[in-house]
């Protein structure tokens, strides 16, 4: 060392006093990073939860959606079931007007299908008196 050296010690002090400063100031800051850091780790850490949470959320839709789609194809069913029980009632009818239809057309000329076996309305106009005597005497 030399004799100048001596006089800037306190020059070498001042220096080495602001290096510190600079040190603990450097550090704090790298500190405080680190807990940004440590922060920025935990929200993307986060993010998986609210992903869970999203997914159970979608689920539970989907459970619904599935539930909803089954009472439909239940009503669906129940409808079809409905829409046959009458269809085969209206073929019925159809079945039993065309039977009918026949009839009806001769009727409208006037002609009628015998239902008794009288071969004139003699035959008729006793039977019916038999009928009246008989109501007659029951009441």
């Amino acid at each position: 060392m030399s004799l100048g050296d001596l006089f800037r010690i306190s020059e070498f002090k001042n220096t080495i006093q602001r290096s510190k400063l600079e040190i603990i100031q450097l550090q704090e800051t790298i500190d405080d990073m680190k807990k940004q850091e440590d922060i920025k780790l935990s929200l993307q850490q986060m993010k998986p939860v609210k992903l869970e949470k999203l997914i159970n959320t979608k689920e539970k839709a989907l459970d619904e959606l599935d539930e909803q789609i089954d009472s439909a194809n239940e009503k669906r069913i129940n409808v079809l079931s409905e829409i046959k029980k009458q269809s085969d009632t209206l073929n019925e009818i159809k079945a039993d007007i065309s039977d009918l239809s026949p009839d009806l057309e001769m009727s409208s000329y006037g002609l009628y299908q015998p239902q008794y076996d009288f071969s004139n309305s003699l035959g008729y106009k006793s039977e019916l008196q038999e009928i009246r005597d008989q109501q007659k005497v029951s009441h």
